[in-house]
Parts: structure tokens; C-alpha cells; sequence
């Protein structure tokens, strides 16, 4: 015990203040479940992101996490220990190209309304992902006749890589079909499966507010970028973008949303509530 004690008299207030960071917020007495900041001044390794723990966000619906790099508290704007809640949006992309469709998609953050996204799409620049994703917001997308159609109504966010990428489209309405499969002895549902393209364009991933899937096809997924990723460039082709000023503030709160560290998830559910086809 005399030991312990001394070993705890010996701890200053920088080694106290980076434990407190490190721990996970759930491991903490309830009297502890405030927001603890350390500034530029107080880390041995200098970083000068203020971190917190235990915050109890409105961009997570109440949930209580921790480790999050919030402002640089070298900078004027910034508060040691403050919360910095306010979205600050880019506005949307100016683009060559024609907008020949548009979607709007109704967006939830853990059951409640975060706004909408409208979406201008360049059919003349990508006509086969223009297309499916036009009728995945109508919910009439099917890929064999007779099957139960797909729509983007009700899907859910896959993953946010802040300033990178916001990926959506993963769809629980995937429509299909029941049939019989060989070698099974029940009729087994088939989705609805993506198409194949050939979509290519000069645009480059060199802006936020941009709309684009994944080369060659095979999937539903479909990215808006929160900055601009020429890193997408490779392995993704353009299609459309945010339309306004509206649409890119929810983006953006999409964009500083919680997420886990091992696929980028988010931390609450993200929902398209309604996606819909606008004239």
C-alpha cells in the first residue's frame, strides 16, 4: 500500500490528464462523464487537437463516447473543452455537365429528421448508373422480369471517412425473387442484382458535393464526396452532384458524424427515409 501511494504522489498533472483521454469513457464513475480537454501545452507528444472524453453529442443522439478530436485550441475560434457543434458547409460544385435527373433523399439520424439531399445526375455522361439509380429512388429497379422491384427508400449509410467520403446505398428493400435453387430443398429469395457498365467521364473527384459509383458496376453503393478525393479517381466514375446549399450542410453533418475505427460506421442510424424522383 505504501508503495501504490507513492507511485500516485509521483503522477503529474500531464500523465493524469492522458489517462484520462486514453481511458474508454464507459470505464469512468458517472462524476467523471464530463468533457476533460488537454490543450497543445499539456501532451508530451504535442499534439494540438483538443480531445475529450465522455461527450455527450447531439451529432450520436446522446450516446456517450469518447476520443474525439473536436478543434485546434491554438486557434482563436477554438475553446479548450468546448464542443464545436456548428456545421460549416462547402457550398455545391459548379459542373460542365447537363443535370438531366434529379432525386431528392429524405434523410433520418437515429429516427429524426436531418434534412434532405438533392441529387443532380448526368444521364449523358453515365447513362447505365444514372439510370439505376434513378429507379432505385422511383423503387422500380428490377434486373429479371417478374421480381419484386429494389428501391433506395428506407437504405441505410455504410460508412463515413471524414473528409473523404460519405457511402450510401445499402438497401433493405432489395426486391427479388423466390426460386428454386439446386442442391436446396427450399425455394431460396434471390435479390435484385446490380448491372454491369461501362460509365466512364473526364470528371474528377477535384470538389465536394459530387455523386459517383463504382467503376464496372456490381453494386448499389454510391459515394458524395465531403471535400474533394482525387484518390477516388482510380476505382470510381462521377455521375452528378449536390444541387444546394441545403444539401451540402447535410452532407456535412453527415461528414462529422461519430464513427467506429474499424470500418468508418457510423455510431447511429442513418437512414434514407424517402428517396424520391424530382421533375
Amino acid at each position: 500500500d505504501a508503495v501504490a501511494a507513492s507511485v500516485v504522489m509521483r503522477l503529474d498533472r500531464s500523465t493524469i490528464l492522458r489517462a484520462a483521454v486514453l481511458l474508454p469513457p464507459l470505464l469512468l464513475p458517472p462524476g467523471a462523464r464530463k468533457t476533460v480537454a488537454a490543450g497543445a501545452s499539456e501532451l508530451t507528444d504535442r499534439r494540438i487537437t483538443a480531445q475529450t472524453v465522455g461527450i455527450d453529442s447531439p451529432s450520436i443522439g446522446g450516446i456517450i463516447w469518447g476520443a474525439r478530436e473536436r478543434c485546434d485550441p491554438t486557434q482563436p475560434g477554438c475553446a479548450a473543452g468546448r464542443e464545436t457543434d456548428e456545421v460549416i458547409s462547402l457550398p455545391p460544385p459548379r459542373t460542365p455537365y447537363d443535370v438531366t435527373d434529379r432525386i431528392r433523399l429524405d434523410l433520418s439520424i437515429q429516427g429524426k429528421p436531418a434534412g434532405s439531399i438533392l441529387l443532380g445526375l448526368w444521364r449523358n455522361e453515365a447513362p447505365v448508373s444514372v439510370d439505376t439509380l434513378v429507379r432505385l429512388a422511383a423503387g422500380t429497379f428490377t434486373s429479371r422480369p417478374g421480381e419484386e422491384p429494389a428501391s433506395l427508400s428506407k437504405s441505410g449509410l455504410v460508412r463515413v471517412d471524414r473528409d473523404r467520403s460519405v457511402v450510401l446505398g445499402s438497401l433493405s428493400k432489395i426486391g427479388g425473387s423466390t426460386v428454386l435453387v439446386p442442391g436446396q430443398t427450399r425455394p431460396q429469395r434471390v435479390p435484385v442484382q446490380p448491372p454491369s457498365h461501362s460509365d466512364s467521364n473526364a470528371m474528377r473527384h477535384d470538389a465536394a458535393g459530387l455523386v459517383s459509383v463504382k467503376r464496372g458496376g456490381e453494386s448499389f453503393l454510391f459515394t458524395l464526396t465531403p471535400r474533394p478525393n482525387k484518390a477516388l479517381d482510380r476505382d470510381e466514375v462521377v455521375i452528378g452532384q449536390v444541387m444546394d446549399a441545403a444539401g451540402m450542410e447535410v452532407l456535412e453533418r453527415l461528414n462529422n458524424l461519430a464513427t467506429n475505427n474499424y470500418n468508418k460506421g457510423a455510431l447511429v442510424i442513418v437512414k434514407v427515409d424517402r428517396a424520391q424522383v424530382v421533375q
